[in-house]
């Protein structure tokens, strides 16, 4: 007991000396001294970066523009039974929290599908913003920043291959339009600012802040997916970004936001695209003149022949044909395209495969197997090539007709009913 008492007295001891020692240091070494009390002026305090923000908002903001598209009902089958119109039998009976029934559309009116972002031009009423945002619509309506009234919106050009499309607003109020200043996409650095504005999750007129992570990164791009540069940048883009400006620190428009990468499925990931701004600006003439741009073709249909079906073709076959082991195998040429105008010849006997999606494949025409120098293993390489043209440029494949190589010089024009 007595040597109980005795360690319980020494780690008292230790601790009340530790308590007495420490009472007795200087008290400059045991505790920070009182900070003095600085009023702050909050505008004094701003960083210039934080302030360059507000003002490009300020400035800026009301020329963006909340897109809501609209989209005619598809006939229910179930309009006429007590479950209603737009009400699942299963969610009739055992209910769905997450979702509230839906009245049914007795006058068949579009009902509101999607929505997206878009930013003025001019005061005339021209929009732009993201094909892929108005390609099903039925109905579309805009509204501008500090007003609730909405306006509808006409599709005037579009442009799949590079996911762009023109809308007009006519009678717009003149007192709310703001048009934006276009920026030079050709001239950026990594590490800029970079300013995404748009409606992420239907939260219109919403700003994130970022910078520009790369210049130059190629995605798949348009209706087609054919590989283009975009802007990469770690600004937040959410779905309903999709056709908002990008702007840099001067408050210009770099981009237009478009896509992102995103693992968990639809939600920023510090991964988003903006197409550059001039190439809107290249085929602004064309689209405001009520044109569909396409990207330049040169009007041939082709397969593959590393891929399926033509990789199982049979070997008698291949040795009759003279047929390499890859390259793009011409199908069909558009009559009046530049492929024709070349003399690029498409096949002349056609044979059965079995497959619904290729049902026939004509064999005998010439073998794409490079453009310019690079080697082709499908159509998207040829349109990633003719995709840095424009027309009147020339381009030269490299063709394999009968067993001999030969290189071909085919000039780029418009032409209608094109397939590639």
């Amino acid at each position: 007991m007595k040597r109980n008492i005795a360690i319980l007295s020494l780690v008292t001891g230790l601790v009340l000396g530790s308590t007495l020692l420490r009472d007795n240091l200087p008290t400059s070494t045991v505790q920070a001294q009182s900070a003095p009390q600085i009023s702050l002026n909050e505008g004094q305090a701003r960083l210039q970066n934080e302030q360059n923000t507000m003002d490009i908002v300020k400035n800026y903001q009301d020329g963006v523009v909340y897109v809501g598209v609209y989209a005619q009902p598809e006939e229910n089958a179930l309009s006429g039974s007590p479950f209603g119109g737009n009400m699942d039998p299963f969610e009739y009976f055992f209910g769905n929290p997450q979702q509230t029934p839906q009245p049914r559309n007795q006058n068949n009116e579009p009902e509101q599908s999607g929505v997206g972002s878009g930013f003025l031009l001019d005061k005339d009423g021209y929009i732009l913003t993201n094909y892929h945002v108005v390609a099903d619509s039925s109905k579309i309506r805009v509204r501008l920043h500090r007003s609730d009234k909405e306006y509808d919106a006409t599709v005037v050009g579009k442009a799949p291959d590079y996911d762009l499309a023109l809308l007009k607003v006519d009678n717009l109020d003149q007192n709310l339009a703001v048009p934006m200043k276009l920026g030079n996409s050709d001239n950026l650095a990594v590490g800029q600012k970079a300013i995404a504005m748009g409606a992420p999750f239907d939260l219109d007129f919403t700003v994130t802040e970022g910078i520009i992570s790369n210049v130059g990164r190629v995605i798949p791009t348009g209706q087609r997916g054919i590989p283009q540069k975009a802007i990469q940048t770690d600004a937040a883009i959410n779905p309903g970004n999709s056709g908002g400006p990008l702007l840099n620190s001067s408050g210009e428009v770099i981009g237009i936001n478009t896509q992102i990468l995103s693992p968990s499925g639809g939600q920023n990931a510090g991964i988003g695209f903006a197409i550059p701004i001039n190439v809107a600006k290249n085929i602004l003439p064309q689209l405001k003149a009520g044109k569909t741009v396409s990207g330049p073709r040169i009007g041939i249909s082709g397969l593959p022949l590393a891929g399926y079906p033509l990789n199982q073709l049979r070997q008698d076959l291949i040795d009759q044909y003279k047929l390499p082991k890859q390259g793009v195998l011409v199908q069909e040429v558009t009559k009046g395209s530049p492929a024709d105008k070349a003399g690029i010849k498409a096949g002349t006997r056609s044979f059965r495969t079995g497959i619904p999606q290729v049902p026939t494949i004509v064999l005998g025409g010439d073998v794409i197997t490079t453009v310019n120098g690079k080697k082709v293993e499908s159509s998207l390489d040829i349109a990633n090539e003719l995709f840095s043209k424009q027309n009147g440029d020339k381009v030269q494949l490299g063709v394999l007709r009968d067993g001999k190589t030969i290189n071909v010089d085919v000039t780029l024009s418009t032409f209608e009913d094109t397939q590639q």
